[in-house]
């Protein structure tokens, strides 16, 4: 059986950037299910898993787009410093979680703090990077 859009499946991966970082903690193989083609994944690992079969490895460059999207300069925000509570004090690097109009929770990274302002970076903290995957499929069970 090889697997196809629509199946529920059980993987083990690692990733790295093309450097060799690796980014999950060192040695440290994630266990997942997903239903391969609902976008449960980055979309070049949903592909990536197509038409492997069980107990197979596969080791994959997924592209900044194929991973965790482009960086986007319309991600950036501007916090004026006078909404945040008094005693806080911003740190660059600091991840700080804002509410979008959505209602959805956002987590952002500080990157720059100014006499008036945070500047507030939205983009997932892969974005813009290429991505290696090891990727091994432990479990297929058929679509519906």
């Amino acid at each position: 059986m090889r697997v196809k859009n629509g199946d529920t499946i059980k993987i083990e991966y690692s990733r790295s950037l093309d450097d060799g970082t690796e980014l999950d903690q060192k040695g440290e193989v994630v266990a997942t299910d997903f239903v391969v083609g609902q976008g449960m994944v980055v979309p070049g690992l949903d592909q990536a898993v197509v038409g492997m079969a069980l107990n197979e490895t596969k080791e994959v460059r997924l592209c900044a787009h194929e991973a965790y999207g482009e960086s986007s300069s319309d991600l950036i925000r501007n916090i004026p410093l006078d909404i945040l509570p008094e005693k806080f004090v911003p740190q660059k690097g600091m991840v700080l979680t804002i509410q979008h109009q959505s209602g959805e929770p956002a987590p952002g990274t500080v990157v720059d703090i100014t006499d008036r302002y945070i500047v507030l970076d939205l983009n997932h903290p892969l974005a813009g990077k290429s991505i290696v995957c090891k990727v091994t499929i432990l479990a297929i069970c058929g679509s519906d």
